[in-house]
């Protein structure tokens, strides 16, 4: 029966839904059928409840849905035409099984699931809200459990990978998602791990681990959520149920339209602290008896290596107060049952919430990857690259859809892929270097920067990431050691920057991350030292600085200073005072520093309450002193050349700095509500709203005007921006562009090309649109990669694109590489195209 065209009001349907569940529960009760997903349960598990720690019964049905919905006073609203899926209505078909790759993880539990459904009798609204495998069945024991799980070994090694990957996760997507080395991989994937097991041990019930994160906690903090319950929207009689209701009205009958591809999947989840709790004010984990509840029934703060476990469902809504001082750092883990597979679309996604500050993700993709390159490395045993099917995937609907296995297709040649190292490419002002998957490196460009490394290539092994200045490179190896190339002056060579020639290699070891200025480098060390190299006025000698450079957490970077955020929240300055090098004026108000960000030439400090404190050039975006009073609960910053915009908690915006470069939005301050992210151009921002709609500012014929694309700037998913243009993707995969007509503003000429757009890259003064077959387009200044007819037959599978200042670089699916644009600056890779075209 098809519940989309039901009558809401029809006696007679539900008569039938309970004659079915009676029907039902007869059945079950003969042949030992999980009640609520139809799987076989083990023997006597149909009269056996499992030992809970914790009471089972469900909250209290209400007698009458609509009595107690129209005392919330819902609004009336159109129901969805989305169709509402049944078990009988999906289609069971596969090709392929799931890769087996719980051996390292869980390993000490039944290899079969059992039903979780707790024995309980089946009602309407199990029929009517449960269309398959959902939250309210992942769990069984549905206590919260604390556990002294990790050591001070483990703390010190998880703090080492947060260093050397995080990242912003308060905005709303990665601007390049880290690729963990072997090393990393197995440290943060084995502690995640041993997590796992420590919960597995204190529920009794299988778990394997799907996904880890290890982040900080700013100011804000997280609202109270359920990890496992994913509504898309719940409705009753025409009415769309209030979001603190939904639960409730779910398991009264109400219909549920789920978003069955989000975390319905997943079963328990843990949260590990990694600091002293002593260390910071606030951060409490907090637990409510229901949606909507006020005050909790429990709060844990935990102590350093001990953590709170819960399962995901709405039995266990929690919420995490603010940061309102120090630091606070955690390791999340979530679980899944071995049986169930993760949703394609799922397997990459990362959480950017307000609340959660510097974090590293490690994901189901990265722990597939990861643990095929070990396979393939360990015996060249082929893993297959699964297409979800949107289908249940526990193992008994796998084996009823498939009958013969992988390796038996194999031998008919069906086509699988052995997860590799993709290349990475990574451009200075005018050259590339590309990681290969060997871990080698190949360059070319302007040798004037960077473009050639011949000098050090025999050291060019295992390199795991690099940084670059505006001349130089800087390449981390796998064993934590560093080489440089380029201008020596700038930073191509590692000797000390008082200008001898003593190398500082020796200081160089097990680095985790480098940061750059336009002619200096900064390394943070594993015990959270900081060693620098390049030109001393810019950033390359810290020496006045060093005794102060204990515990660095990240360092952020202008053209010509550091700042560095040390673990207790203050901040070390060095370079160029009036880059922002000099913070003294400040000094004391740098505390409490969750984030920073940059102009050219001035630094703002994001505080765990939410203030900002700033310094550097006044005219550039050092002097905040005429809005800081606005500046209240910011939730993060963006930043033309030479001022800020930033969004604070309400959605509403606060810009100062240079007046002409989008220092002023006065003129459209009125409009600047619901704004959900900030893209810039040199002197020009532009806000994408909560209704998609898009608003500018700054100069004018930089992108500040977008008054002539006004109408066609709706259902924008995304901005990006050249020197002195934006193109948006719109929901539909167009684009729109505006600004500088010289610098991609005018996409008139490839306009019916651009569809169906998946992603953007920009150089100085052109833009790059990859396409959903991998195909590209561009348009801007020839000179600067506007024109790719000399290479538009190569640009087939383009997976992603890399730019300089006047040139692209495309990496394709089989990890070739193509380059156009300036020839000197990057845009000729022929002298190495023997080493770019297999990756």
């Amino acid at each position: 029966m098809n519940r989309s065209s039901r009558g809401t009001g029809d006696r007679g349907s539900r008569s039938c839904i309970l004659m079915l569940a009676s029907w039902l529960f007869r059945k079950c009760s003969l042949h030992s059928l999980c009640l609520l997903c139809g799987r076989s349960l083990p023997v006597g598990m149909s009269d056996v409840e499992p030992p809970l720690l914790e009471p089972a019964t469900p909250e209290p049905l209400s007698s009458d849905l609509s009595d107690w919905l129209g005392k919330q006073g819902s609004k009336e609203e159109e129901v969805p035409s989305t169709a509402f899926l049944h078990q009988s209505d999906r289609e069971l078909s596969s090709e392929l099984e799931p890769e087996d790759l719980q051996s390292e993880c869980g390993s000490s539990v039944p290899s079969k699931v059992p039903c979780t459904a707790n024995g309980k009798v089946p009602i309407a609204s199990d029929f009517e809200h449960c269309p398959h495998l959902q939250s309210f069945v992942r769990c069984g024991p549905h206590h919260r459990a604390e556990l002294h799980v990790l050591g001070e070994d483990d703390i010190a090694v998880l703090k080492r990978i947060w260093r050397r990957y995080q990242d912003d996760l308060t905005e709303p997507h990665y601007e390049k998602k880290p690729e963990f080395s072997d090393r990393d991989f197995d440290d943060f994937y084995s502690i995640a791990c041993k997590v796992v097991n420590a919960m597995v041990a204190e529920y009794k019930v299988p778990m394997i681990l799907d996904q880890a994160t290890i982040s900080n906690t700013n100011h804000v903090g997280h609202p109270p959520h359920a990890d496992n319950i994913q509504f898309d929207s719940v409705w009753w009689r025409g009415k769309k149920i209030p979001k603190q209701d939904e639960v409730q009205a779910a398991r009264e009958g109400a219909y549920v339209l789920w978003r069955n591809e989000k975390t319905s999947y997943r079963s328990y989840s843990c949260s590990v602290s990694l600091c002293d709790p002593d260390g910071y004010e606030g951060g409490v984990v907090q637990f409510f008896r229901g949606f909507g509840i006020k005050e909790p029934i429990a709060r844990y703060k935990c102590k350093e290596g001990h953590g709170i476990a819960f399962c995901g469902c709405h039995r266990n809504i929690h919420a995490v107060t603010g940061v309102t001082s120090g630091f606070r750092l955690v390791l999340l883990v979530w679980t899944r049952p071995p049986e169930v597979r993760v949703p394609e679309s799922q397997a990459t996604v990362c959480y950017f919430r307000p609340g959660t500050g510097l974090g590293v993700w490690l994901t189901t993709a990265d722990i597939l990857r990861h643990l095929s390159r070990r396979a393939g490395r360990e015996g060249q045993v082929w893993l297959p690259v699964a297409e979800d099917d949107g289908v249940c995937q526990c193992e008994t609907c796998i084996s009823e859809r498939q009958k013969t296995s992988w390796k038996a297709r194999l031998q008919n040649r069906d086509r699988l892929m052995l997860h590799m190292q993709r290349v990475e490419v990574c451009g200075s002002y005018g050259a590339f270097a590309a990681i290969l998957g060997d871990g080698t490196v190949v360059a070319w460009g302007s040798h004037a920067h960077g473009g050639d490394s011949s000098v050090v290539q025999d050291r060019l092994k295992s390199v795991q990431q690099i940084q670059a200045t505006c001349f130089d490179f800087a390449a981390i190896l796998g064993d934590g050691s560093v080489v440089t190339w380029g201008d020596s002056f700038d930073g191509g060579d590692s000797c000390s920057s008082d200008g001898d020639t003593r190398p500082l290699q020796g200081e160089l070891v097990n680095v985790l991350q480098i940061q750059a200025t336009s002619s200096a480098f900064a390394a943070i060390i594993g015990d959270g030292s900081v060693v620098t190299w390049g030109m001393p006025p810019h950033g390359g000698d810290s020496r006045a600085m060093q005794v102060q450079l204990n515990n660095v957490q990240h360092i952020q970077a202008t053209n010509r200073a550091f700042a560095a955020v040390l673990g207790d929240g203050s901040v070390v300055t060095w370079g160029m005072a009036a880059f922002g090098g000099d913070s003294d004026v400040v000094w004391d108000q740098l505390r409490g520093v969750q984030a920073i960000q940059h102009t050219d030439y001035a630094f703002a400090a994001v505080r765990y309450d939410g203030s900002v404190v700033t310094w550097g050039d006044r005219f550039c975006g050092g002097d905040s002193s005429a809005v800081q009073h606005q500046l209240k609960n910011v939730q993060r910053i963006q930043a033309t050349r030479c001022a800020f915009a930033a969004i604070l908690g309400d959605g509403s915006v606060v810009t100062w700095g240079d007046d002409r470069r989008g220092g002023d939005s006065s003129a459209v301050q009125d409009q600047l509500r619901g704004v959900q992210q900030i893209q810039a151009t040199a002197c020009s921002f532009a806000a994408i709203l909560a209704d998609k709609s898009v608003v500018t500012w700054g100069m004018r014929l930089d992108g500040g005007d977008s008054s002539a694309v006004k109408d066609g700037l709706q259902n924008v998913l995304q901005v990006q921006a050249t020197s002195s243009a934006f193109a948006a993707i719109l929901c539909n995969g167009s684009v729109v562009t505006w600004g500088d007509i010289s610098s991609g503003g005018d996409s008139s000429t490839v306009q019916d090309q651009l569809n169906n757009v998946q992603h953007i890259q920009a150089t100085r003064a052109a833009f790059a649109a990859i396409l959903g077959d991998g195909a590209v387009v561009t348009w801007g200044a020839a000179p600067h990669g506007g024109d790719s007819s000399a290479v538009q037959d190569q640009l087939k599978n383009v997976q992603c694109i890399q730019a300089t200042r006047c040139a692209f670089a495309a990496i394709l699916g089989d990890g070739s590489v193509v380059t156009w644009g300036d020839d000197r600056r990057g845009g000729d890779s022929s002298a190495v195209h023997d080493y770019l075209k297999n990756g």
